[in-house]
């Protein structure tokens, strides 16, 4: 499933934590609530 992490950025991860700006890119941490797993990713695109 795809979840609008931030306006225009898309990521598979459903359930952000918090997210990590880094320059034009955001970084975010999600928790996998089925295992507990963390996740990290980074959008398909830089944000304007």
């Amino acid at each position: 499933m795809l979840q609008e992490l931030v306006p225009g950025v898309k990521g598979s991860v459903p359930f952000p934590r918090y997210f990590i700006r880094s320059g034009r890119n955001v970084f975010f941490l999600a928790d996998d609530l089925a295992t507990g797993e963390e996740w990290w990713g980074v959008p398909a695109r830089e944000l304007d």
